[in-house]
């Protein structure tokens, strides 16, 4: 019968692939398919997520996935910090936002990390030769706060044993956030916007968010100025 219609079985096999082929979902279709459902899913979730293919943002966090499909990575900030890259899925992507947010969340004593960064800007200050009030890049201060959060047990016994915790720069700038217009000591927080030079080279700035829309900026350096209240 196939030989009077002039069609082979490898001949069949192909045509049927390709009939199936053309009715399988594009690559397109599976991306446009992906973003409705993570929308859906984040609402469901009581979060806000906004965006569009490849890239979407809820609050500080972006998601970024692979053209091919296969896997989507967390950052902190608009492309500034990569987190966290996992097989792409929307329950994958609430599960890795949700562990991350928990992590950045703690980790550390919330109560003493205001003291803990005013020591570490001046032990910072002091490595680059200033002075407590002058400006010092927040470079300079984030490897000074890891030290200090690692407790005292550290600090006695510098090793691997004692090491508590890593202090990524994604954890330093988000403990900043928080701590935007800190007084304490009768100083205030000041922390100073990044110029384009100041960009340039990776790692001089750190990004904070504005507001909840995941807008942001770029900050270069802090300083620790005496309050008007307590001049005189």
């Amino acid at each position: 019968m196939l030989q009077r219609l002039g069609l082979t079985t490898a001949s069949l096999s192909t045509e049927l692939d390709l009939a199936r082929q053309a009715q399988a979902p594009t690559l397109r279709d599976r991306q446009t398919t992906f973003g409705a459902d993570l929308e859906d899913a984040f609402k469901a979730a009581g979060l806000k997520l906004s965006g569009r293919w490849p890239r979407w943002t809820s609050g500080p966090w972006q998601f970024l996935a692979s053209d091919d499909l296969k896997t989507c990575e967390l950052q902190w900030g608009p492309g500034v910090e990569r987190l966290h890259s996992f097989p792409i899925g929307v329950d994958a992507a609430l599960e890795t936002l949700r562990q991350q947010e928990t992590l950045f969340a703690s980790g550390h004593n919330a109560a003493t990390l205001p003291d803990l960064l005013l020591a570490a800007t001046r032990m910072a200050a002091a490595r680059l030769g200033l002075r407590d009030s002058e400006t010092v890049p927040l470079s300079a201060v984030h490897p000074c706060l890891a030290f200090l959060l690692q407790g005292q047990a550290f600090l006695d016994r510098p090793g691997k044993g004692t090491w508590k915790q890593d202090y990524p720069r994604a954890r330093f700038s988000y403990d900043l956030s928080r701590l935007r217009g800190l007084r304490l000591e009768g100083q205030e927080l000041r922390l100073r916007v990044a110029t384009r030079d100041q960009t340039r080279k990776p790692g001089n700035a750190f990004w904070l968010p504005d507001d909840a829309a995941g807008n942001g900026t770029l900050f270069h350096s802090v300083q620790f100025v005496k309050r008007e209240d307590q001049v005189g």
